[in-house]
């Protein structure tokens, strides 16, 4: 089997987990984040994390602090 890889990361105060395994670009749709053991969207992600008022989710994800775009 193999090792899906994931990488923390941080939504305000959420934490999840991006599968980098199960992320296609653009991305946004794709159920590829581990959120309280659920797969859901980028998108999905930022709007329960209360950052849905960001527009670009790739600026309201961080990975180690930095945002994704």
């Amino acid at each position: 089997e193999e090792t899906e890889y994931g990488y923390p990361i941080t939504c305000g105060d959420s934490r999840a987990v991006l599968l980098f395994k199960k992320f296609v670009c653009p991305g946004i749709n794709v159920r590829c984040v581990k959120f309280n053991d659920q797969l859901i969207s980028p998108k999905q992600f930022v709007h329960l994390a209360g950052k849905a008022t960001l527009k670009d989710w790739k600026r309201a994800i961080r990975l180690g602090g930095v945002m994704l775009r």
